[in-house]
């Protein structure tokens, strides 16, 4: 059976100050949330369909009581498939460095939300990125 959305909580809650005011800026609790949907159609390469994980950042709210997410931003997506691969696991963390680039967070806080992230799509390691440096340099220069 497929779970729907995998939750992993992250403790990001604390308060910075603005340089401009007194006033304070509470972070409400957050955390990354894994959403997972089967694809529709067939691969290309002719496999079956497979199933997208969607790394999403969610904060907790009440809304009448009751606990709800408000999703804050889609922060990348990577095929199941494609996880174990360093060249797709790259794209992933330069989707996840633009977002949080964008999201202008504390750095303590992007460390936690980037660990909660690598354990499921784990960043490429120095020898992954080297090889495919090799291989994008061999086919440079094939094209020449």
């Amino acid at each position: 059976m497929l779970d729907k959305c995998v939750s992993i909580h992250l403790i990001a809650v604390h308060s910075t100050p603005v340089i401009s005011t007194s006033a304070t800026i509470t972070i409400k609790p957050m955390f990354v949330r894994w959403k997972i949907r089967r694809l529709r159609r067939p691969e290309l390469d002719g496999q079956p369909a497979g199933l997208v994980r969607y790394a999403v950042l969610v904060e907790s709210v009440r809304r009448e009581g009751k606990p709800r997410q408000k999703v804050l931003c889609h922060l990348a997506h990577i095929r199941e498939r494609h996880i174990g691969s360093a060249l797709r696991r790259a794209a992933f963390w330069q989707a996840v460095d633009r977002r949080m680039m964008l999201l202008n967070l504390d750095t303590s806080v992007r460390a936690v939300i980037e660990s909660k992230l690598a354990v499921i799509a784990p960043h490429p390691t120095a020898v992954e990125l080297e090889e495919l440096r090799r291989k994008f340099i061999a086919g440079r220069a094939k094209k020449t």
